[in-house]
């Protein structure tokens, strides 16, 4: 073993806690990378099942094929940290992984393009339930992966994958997340600190980079990640700074890498010791044993000295083997988060007595165990018996949430509501009064009708951090409405036509939110219709509209007329074979076609034969025009009509 190599194992007290336990196969370790070399010389006697994540979507019942453990290619980083957890010890190899041999399960999550997605995780992290379901004593996943973000608005799809973690810790696994390291952030260069994904979710613990001074002493590596201002996620610190394992790309590869991916996996190898040494301990109390078994490190810059016991730079402090598999470590257990104002009992694990301190007592007092939330912040809690021999430490987050919003909104619009600076997590939102508006699971009310409701916003996972405000629902100016009415055509009655109002995505009703009155509403062109707002509504809003011109309802009869030659011999001779049965407006004759000895006349519409026309019958074509009304529209009819000259 490159024992000179491995100062990260005695710096994490390892070989100290290996005296009293090893995992020896009896906790499995799944760690979700790049590829892996299953072959390596150090790995593949620890490597109990594989799956490609990356490849093959995984579903309860599958049957995994070959393909399907085929985890190889793109393996450098997935092989260099799954050797950080679980290389094979005592076997004259390489090096030594510090969980002493725990169980790994390599999981590839990345392509070959080095991409991953929050998908790919949640099939990763169902194959991995499933296995712990089926028997495999899987306790801890490891996560050297993550992206860094601006904000903790987390999207539909990050909180999807929270709630596999949060399925992993009710299977009883630990999740272990790397905190991220500056500048190499899913293609956006980020400066420490940053907020990061999933480092940042709870149910994880979260892992801060250390690197070892000229003085021999663990410090935080300067491009390690840690928490931003108000943050109390990134809570522990392990070595990850000139870190040998396992490499490839030969079987007995090895080589030294450096960052927060390194540091991660030493978590993740003690916690297997703890669940070794204790296989009944939850996913919560592991965690507590490991934080309260950290050792404190001191931090100092230029702006600033960090205080003892939490500080945001390096967390509780640097990981302790020894101390976290120790018979006499002790967990805190209770809820870690309150809001100002409220109580809650942290109760150590083991029957002592307990002088309690906090680390911060104007965020949160401590009180034989009863923890108030004084102001939001983080406090430490520890608990110490009396000659020191035992310990526990907790960190307890304070909030003050308060629900963003409007205090007063309109009927038939919508308001959204938020809870900024609380913890991430499920939140239900209730409306008091229904009636008055509903709001829904995003925090997005809709008013309903005037009155008042107060809107109720709770942590799903702990209904205590909770938060209400009182909304007013007004009524409404229908002012701003948008109307529609039907059309309509002159008819010589009253006309009411249909008409719709809706304000903004919601549609009124008549005679439950506004009444309707019209006037100059008979006769074609235009008239008004007006709105009044009643019930949750009110102003007015008047609209105008067009009632058309209707059809003119111009009528003819043509009739045969018979005119003798005789009497064309002697002179022109007129005839009328047209009758205007009905019309309206002005009427206007033309001659369309026909013979060319008869004429129409403009404004009678009687026919002129001219002189001399002979025997025989002629048919003209004859347009007829009425003008219209203000009422009315214009009408052309061609008519047909026969002459026979006898």
């Amino acid at each position: 073993m490159l024992s000179g190599a491995l100062w990260a194992l005695d710096s994490v007290r390892a070989y100290e806690a290996w005296d009293s336990v090893r995992c020896n196969g009896s906790v499995a370790v799944a760690v979700l990378d790049t590829g892996f070399n299953v072959n390596h010389e150090d790995l593949a006697d620890n490597i109990v099942a594989s799956f490609n994540a990356s490849a093959y979507d995984y579903s309860e019942g599958l049957s995994i094929t070959d393909a399907m453990r085929d985890v190889s290619g793109y393996e450098s980083h997935g092989t260099h940290v799954a050797g950080i957890v679980g290389a094979r010890a005592n076997n004259g190899k390489g090096v030594a992984g510090v969980s002493y041999n725990a169980s790994i399960v390599p999981v590839k999550v990345f392509n070959s393009y080095g991409n991953t997605s929050t998908s790919v995780l949640m099939n990763a992290f169902d194959y991995v339930i499933a296995q712990k379901k089926a028997g495999l004593n899987v306790r801890v996943i490891n996560l050297s992966l993550g992206g860094g973000r601006q904000t903790t608005s987390w999207s539909d799809y990050d909180l999807l994958f929270k709630a596999k973690i949060d399925e992993a810790h009710d299977q009883g696994i630990v999740t272990v997340v790397s905190a991220g390291n500056e500048g190499d952030s899913t293609g956006v260069s980020y400066s420490v600190p940053f907020y990061c994904f999933p480092g940042d979710l709870d149910n994880v613990v979260t892992v801060i980079s250390l690197k070892k001074d000229g003085s021999g002493q663990a410090v935080r590596y300067d491009k390690s990640n840690f928490n931003v201002v108000g943050q109390t996620t990134k809570n522990v610190s392990a070595p990850g700074n000139l870190i040998m394992s396992t490499f490839t790309p030969n079987d007995d590869s090895y080589k030294y890498q450096h960052g927060t991916s390194m540091a991660a996996p030493y978590v993740s190898g003690v916690l297997a010791l703890m669940f070794a040494a204790n296989p009944d301990l939850a996913p919560d109390q592991a965690i507590s044993r490991l934080y309260s078994t950290a050792r404190d490190l001191a931090y100092s810059n230029v702006n600033e000295t960090a205080p003892a016991g939490w500080d945001r730079y390096t967390g509780i402090g640097e990981i302790d083997a020894a101390a976290a598999v120790a018979p006499s470590a002790t967990s805190l257990d209770g809820t870690a988060s309150l809001k100002v104002g409220a109580t809650v009992r942290l109760a150590p694990s083991n029957d002592d007595d307990w002088t309690w301190t906090s680390s911060d007592a104007s965020v949160a007092s401590v009180s034989n165990g009863v923890v108030t939330g004084r102001k939001a912040g983080t406090a430490t809690i520890t608990a110490s018996n009396a000659d020191a021999t035992r310990f526990a430490a907790r960190v307890v987050s304070v909030y003050s949430p308060a629900i963003s919003g409007a205090s007063s909104v309109s009927a038939g619009s919508t308001a959204s509501y938020s809870v900024p600076a609380v913890p991430l997590g499920t939140y239900t939102w209730a409306s008091s009064n229904a009636s008055v508006a509903t709001i829904n699971a995003s925090g997005v009310l809709t008013a309903r009708a005037v009155g008042t409701t107060t809107i109720t916003v709770a942590l799903a996972s702990n209904p205590a951090i909770s938060a209400t405000k009182t909304v007013s629902v007004e009524r409404a100016t229908i002012g701003t409405a948008s109307v529609s009415v039907g059309a309509c055509t002159y008819s010589g009655k009253v006309q009411k036509p249909a008409v719709s109002v809706r304000l903004g995505s919601r549609a009124l009703v008549a005679g439950r939110d506004y009444s309707l009155s019209f006037t100059n509403n008979v006769n074609a062109g235009t008239a008004y219709v007006r709105i009044a707002g009643i019930g949750s509504y009110s102003g007015m809003k008047t609209v105008p509209f067009t009632i058309a011109r209707a059809a003119n309802p111009l009528k003819l009869k043509a009739a045969k007329k018979t005119v003798k030659a005789s009497a064309l011999k002697k002179k022109a001779q007129t005839t009328k074979p047209l009758t205007v049965v009905k019309r309206q407006g002005v009427l206007k004759f033309k001659k369309k076609s026909g013979a060319a000895g008869i004429s129409v006349n403009a404004k009678t519409g009687a026919l002129k034969l001219k002189k001399g026309l002979k025997k025989g019958t002629y048919k003209v074509k004859v347009a007829t025009t009425a003008a219209g009304t203000a009422n009315y529209l214009p009408a052309t009819k061609t008519t047909a009509v026969t002459i026979k000259v006898t």
